[in-house]
């Protein structure tokens, strides 16, 4: 299964800073506004099990792959599950450092996912380290790519409670149009 999500860029309409919590962050009010600008993910699932497929829409089996991603949850089985990034640009890393593999990662593990092989293309047209949250809206894009392919797996609550987990911003980004937040920006 595939599926093309179009992830926005934002723009702070207005940023107030508030005090710092004890958490290091720093309270804010904002006005959060999508604009027309736009990453492409191409999302590709396929089954690394050598059985037929729990991936709606697909049976049969795919070819395994070596490349495993690391785990610290131990109901987890990593050596199952593959994370392939790619992309058009060479400012971006193609890693497990990259918001979109977290997104991924994190996905699987809260959906207790096993033997799929994610593949993700990023198409970036955002430009990097801009303040336009262009990584943010990629793993926006991801956790609800994702949740779509696998015939929404994971509730709104739970794809929202793995966006608060990533950064500030994932939750306006999951959401999209003009939004009012606060707290550290992930509340709505």
């Amino acid at each position: 299964m595939q599926i093309r999500v179009q992830t926005p860029a934002k723009i702070n309409l207005v940023l107030e800073i508030l005090k710092k919590r004890e958490d290091g962050f720093h309270e804010i009010q904002s006005i959060m506004q999508a604009v027309s600008l736009y990453d492409y993910l191409d999302i590709r699932v396929e089954n690394t099990k050598k059985s037929l497929s729990t991936l709606p829409g697909q049976t049969g089996v795919a070819e395994t792959s070596n490349n495993i991603i690391p785990n610290e949850n131990e109901n987890y089985n990593p050596i199952q599950n593959i994370i392939e990034l790619s992309g058009n640009s060479d400012q971006i890393p193609y890693d497990k450092t990259n918001l979109v593999y977290k997104a991924a990662d994190l996905f699987l593990k809260k959906a207790n996912l096993t033997g799929f092989k994610i593949k993700i293309h990023i198409e970036k047209n955002i430009p990097v380290a801009a303040g336009l949250a262009g990584g943010s809206s990629n793993a926006a894009g991801t956790l609800w790519g994702l949740n779509r392919i696998f015939e929404n797996i994971l509730s709104s609550s739970q794809i929202h409670e793995l966006a608060s987990q990533m950064g500030s911003d994932l939750n306006f980004c999951l959401e999209g149009g003009t939004q009012v937040t606060t707290s550290r920006g992930e509340i709505l």
